[in-house]
């Protein structure tokens, strides 16, 4: 019996290997294919990567950039914006998403956010959730240390401000590991992919609101079956149908 688990843990890994393998030859041949500019067979390697279950920044940021030469600037939106949500910080992706949300020539104007709740978006997008969760624990360790000092040691007024200090630090990444965390998983987005319209409630029968082109973000607030009441970045709101849209 101990053989036959043997056996079959190894055929296991030589299988996950040999996956491994024919996935590194398709990133091999989708860049190479991007490089000579075959930019229709560069995309159809790089989405069946991500079909098997492959996702990072670069995939993404690489497939963004195959729809972009191939002048598919909504799709190319789709794509930055998967790269960015999993690397908010990814430079290149930003970048290219300005010039391709600058080339659509979209209608649709963004209405800025309060400018703390700019600078707040920009802070805890320094750091993942994750990271900023572990700085917070250890702040709040660092706080009760201090907090014991206090007791039993030194009432000084310096352990006072030290443990008041790491406390109100402890909080702060706290909320910056939620706000990260909400927007990276819990907070919704589409791209229409072609260019659709706005409607005033969840059927064709509604009133239409406004024609939007393809490439807009929509955040998504309900659905209702196969309808999304999506917010634009013009702070305005609709219901638009599932099958012009994709998720980010």
């Amino acid at each position: 019996m101990s053989k036959l688990v043997y056996f079959l843990f190894l055929l296991t890994l030589s299988l996950v290997s040999i996956a491994q393998d024919n996935d590194t030859q398709d990133l091999k041949k989708a860049i190479a294919d991007y490089n000579s500019e075959d930019y229709k067979s560069a995309i159809i390697t790089f989405q069946n990567l991500e079909k098997k279950g492959y996702a990072s920044d670069e995939l993404y940021f690489n497939l963004a950039s195959a729809f972009f030469k191939n002048d598919r600037l909504a799709e190319a939106v789709l794509y930055y914006e998967k790269a960015l949500k999993l690397n908010p910080r990814h430079r290149e992706s930003k970048t290219n998403l300005e010039i391709v949300n600058n080339l659509r020539n979209s209608e649709i104007s963004q209405i800025p956010d309060f400018f703390l709740l700019q600078w707040w978006r920009s802070f805890y997008n320094i750091c993942s959730s994750t990271l900023w969760l572990m700085l917070s624990s250890c702040l709040l360790l660092a706080a009760l240390y201090f907090f014991y000092r206090r007791l039993l040691v030194s009432k000084g007024l310096k352990s006072t401000l030290f443990c008041f200090g790491f406390f109100l630090l402890s909080i702060i990444f706290l909320l910056a590991s939620r706000s990260s965390y909400r927007d990276a998983f819990k907070t919704q987005y589409l791209v229409n992919i072609e260019a659709s319209s706005l409607h005033s409630g969840p059927n064709e029968k509604s009133k239409t609101l406004l024609e939007i082109s393809a490439g807009e973000k929509l955040q998504i607030k309900d659905q209702i079956e196969d309808w999304y009441q999506v917010l634009l970045i013009n702070k305005e709101e609709g219901w638009i149908h599932s099958n012009v849209v994709k998720g980010i």
